[in-house]
């Protein structure tokens, strides 16, 4: 039988179309067909594996640095003295504390607020990178640090990152107060150390120094004339304390209260009389001479000749007081004994002792030096 022309042809094309289609599926199944990659991969990576893991490190560096800064104003509240200057003991809970005082008479040995907070802090923000230009404005607390580098080390990407250490962080605590607290104790010491009655002075002008900024249910400690005082903290502050809680800051201030010169009275209840006159490196002792006879004020000369004019059949008087010794001290307690304040001999009579026929007293001072009494050196006249 004989295919005709147009059955054979349709054949043809079918046997092509079978033929292409094996080949199709024998090629398909030894080939790899290459899939196109997820936009934004190597972003996300970048993200997650560097950029991410760079700012857990700064928050941490932050964080750190801000816990290194109420330390070290814990410090510096706790501690605002030297220890160059002594101690006083605090009975705090009845528990003796010993406090540095911020100065010794007029030699105060406090610490630079911003020297000391850099010496405190530097030690253990060293612990966690290299920091310099350590330094505070208001209550920010700043350093430079180093650059660090991050990579996604075992990512088929390997990208690195560089970042800057450098912080800025916020401590709620200017050391200006710190400043101001101290140069204001520095003017109530100056004000009330001359004063007999210290403890009422130092009542009296706290609330000119420092306000009405009185710590709650703070005793006073008394020693000599030093004395610890409290202060609040006048802009309200507060500190993370070393137990992550916050605390109202206070000033607790030793201070010296030393006399430098001869202690002034707040009263005329005192019927003392005083009597102070220059002292003598080379004088061994003094003598002191009293006389109700005013008209010698004024003289110079030999005692001795001098106080051949005392008319005493009149009933003028005479009196000689000898000081052959006396204690170093401008915190006047007794009567009738010599003291050295502030080179100066003060010797403290009772007035009941000095009879007197005129409206005054006159003392008349000589030295006296290896046996051998001086010239008058003045004449003092109390009225």
């Amino acid at each position: 039988m004989k295919m005709n022309k147009k059955g054979a042809l349709i054949h043809l094309i079918m046997l092509g179309v079978l033929m292409s289609l094996g080949i199709f599926i024998l090629v398909t199944r030894t080939m790899d067909i290459a899939v196109t990659e997820t936009k934004g991969a190597h972003q996300l990576d970048f993200l997650n594996n560097v950029y991410l893991e760079a700012e857990k490190d700064l928050l941490f560096s932050d964080q750190n640095a801000k816990e290194a800064g109420w330390k070290a104003i814990n410090q510096l509240l706790e501690e605002p003295g030297t220890g160059e200057c002594g101690q006083i003991t605090d009975h705090f809970l009845g528990f003796p504390t010993k406090i540095n005082l911020l100065n010794e008479k007029e030699n105060w040995c406090n610490s630079d607020s911003d020297t000391k907070f850099i010496q405190l802090v530097q030690q253990d923000l060293n612990e966690f990178g290299n920091f310099s230009n350590i330094r505070t404005e208001g209550t920010d607390f700043i350093a430079t640090g180093t650059k660090r580098k991050i990579s996604n080390e075992g990512s088929k990407y390997h990208q690195t990152y560089t970042y800057d250490t450098s912080f800025r962080v916020q401590v709620g605590y200017n050391l200006n107060e710190f400043d101001s607290i101290i140069s204001a104790a520095k003017m109530l010491v100056e004000e009330c150390r001359n004063y007999e009655d210290l403890d009422n002075c130092i009542d009296n002008n706290f609330a000119t120094y420092f306000q009405d900024n009185y710590c709650p249910f703070f005793e006073i400690a008394k020693e000599d004339r030093k004395r610890m005082i409290c202060v609040a903290s006048p802009n309200n502050y507060t500190i993370y304390t070393q137990f992550k809680n916050a605390q109202p800051i206070q000033y607790e201030l030793a201070l010296d209260f030393s006399p430098t010169e001869i202690l002034q009275l707040e009263s005329n209840e005192d019927e003392g009389i005083t009597i102070n006159f220059d002292h003598e490196p080379t004088a061994d002792s003094y003598a002191l001479y009293y006389t109700d006879y005013l008209t010698l004020e004024g003289r110079t000369g030999d005692i001795q000749q001098v106080f051949t004019e005392v008319p005493e059949v009149l009933g003028y008087q005479t009196q000689t007081y000898w000081i052959t010794s006396w204690e170093e001290s401008c915190d006047f307690i007794n009567y009738n004994q010599p003291y050295l304040c502030a080179e100066q001999i003060v010797y403290k009579f009772q007035e009941d002792d000095l009879s007197s026929i005129s409206s005054g007293h006159l003392f008349i001072v000589t030295s006296i030096s290896e046996g051998i009494e001086s010239e008058i050196k003045e004449t003092i006249l109390i009225e």
